[in-house]
């Protein structure tokens, strides 16, 4: 009894001093404000138009910049990723809106002022692909993102502030490594094997393999980094310069401090066209899976209609193997795991305009394998009630 009784009295002292630290707080607000009060009606006349003009412009710009932040939330933000897509290929002034649209559907780039081909366009989207992955590891760098739940979310505008980087002494780089200095390293070459088996005959990568290397300091998968002379990637000239040199390349994404590795070859990335018969067959859904959610939610417009804007005609299709470095004995030596599957990760396509940008957000899946991933979570029975509200 006697426990309840002091419980209860310190809630009663913790409620009582919250409440005076508040009444004091209020009477030193209301002192300032009645002491700048008899200082204002104490000043001369033509002062007192001075600081009127000056609260009054000070009002004008906090209402101006909240109206401002809540049109960019409702009408901008939703859709950001949509609006810097259009504007890198923007109708010109004297063609109308009709035959502005009837080209785009052609596949005609005003920007460039040409058509390209399938090939043009994979060289295009690609270094628009590397600049969004560069985007993604400065936004892991500067706080912008941060991991949760298995993927990112967008941090505060304070947050960023007080934030640090999960990056590391390692993580959060793009890096480029030559095909051929592949066989340096029996984890890379092997990577490459298994995603060409993937490519030729669309098999799932989860396997894990042991490597017995000969040097014991060898730990790591930056080692291996090491062996094939990787370069780290800057900005897209640094990509541009070392495409230049090189007709094959392999892009590696380090995005944690921990060693887990991404590996694109650029014989497992794809120009697919919305006529193409795979593509034909099925239809492309947008995917909200919420998982690695590098960059904030966005749409498209309700009210539009997306190709008459020179958008879906193509689409990018990168495939990823990722490397996941699980421990190292001295029997076995090294064990490394290799996926490509990863929550339907490699198999998204992204939509790039007629001149070769690509739309971040939203990102679209094949409808059968958007089926097939939610039967393996829901089962059959499930899955088709939510195919019968859908249609």
């Amino acid at each position: 009894m006697s426990y309840i009784i002091f419980d209860v009295v310190s809630v009663v002292i913790n409620v009582v001093s919250v409440v005076i630290i508040i009444i004091l707080i209020l009477m030193k607000l209301f002192n300032l404000i009645k002491h700048y009060l008899a200082l204002y009606f104490s000043l001369p006349e033509k002062k007192k138009t001075k600081v009127k003009f000056l609260i009054t412009t000070m009002i004008v710009i906090l209402l101006g910049y909240s109206l401002y932040r809540i049109y960019t939330e409702i009408n901008i933000k939703p859709y950001r990723y949509w609006y810097q897509l259009v504007d890198k290929n923007p109708k010109p002034w004297n063609v109308s809106f009709e035959e502005f649209s009837r080209r785009n559907r052609e596949g005609y780039c005003w920007a460039d002022r040409k058509t390209y081909t399938k090939e043009e366009l994979n060289n295009k989207a690609i270094i628009s692909y590397v600049k969004m992955e560069l985007l993604k590891m400065q936004s892991l760098k500067e706080g912008w993102i941060r991991e949760a739940g298995g993927g990112y979310e967008e941090r505060s505008y304070l947050g960023r502030f007080f934030s640090e980087s999960g990056c590391g002494r390692f993580g959060c780089k793009v890096l480029m490594i030559s095909p051929l200095l592949i066989n340096r390293s029996p984890v890379f070459e092997k990577a490459q094997k298994l995603m060409q088996e993937n490519v030729q005959k669309n098999i799932e990568i989860n396997q894990e393999f042991s490597f017995n290397l000969y040097d014991k300091d060898r730990l790591n998968l930056i080692d291996e980094l090491k062996e094939v002379n990787s370069i780290e990637i800057k900005d897209d000239h640094d990509f541009l310069s070392y495409i230049k040199n090189h007709n094959d390349f392999i892009i590696a994404g380090m995005e944690k401090s921990n060693i887990v590795l991404s590996l694109m070859f650029n014989k497992s990335i794809f120009i697919v066209s919305n006529q193409d018969k795979d593509i034909n067959q099925e239809k492309l859904r947008i995917y909200n899976s919420g998982i690695d959610e590098y960059f904030p939610d966005s749409s498209i417009p309700k009210n539009i209609d997306i190709h008459d804007y020179g958008v879906g005609l193509y689409y990018f299709f990168p495939k990823k193997i990722y490397l996941y470095e699980k421990k190292y004995t001295q029997e076995n030596g090294k064990e490394i795991l290799f996926k490509n599957l990863d929550n339907l990760d490699n198999s998204i396509y992204y939509a790039i305009n007629n001149c070769g940008d690509l739309l971040i957000k939203p990102e679209y899946i094949l409808e059968s394998k958007w089926i097939d991933y939610l039967k393996e979570i829901f089962g059959n029975t499930k899955v088709n009630w939510i195919e019968l509200i859908n249609d």
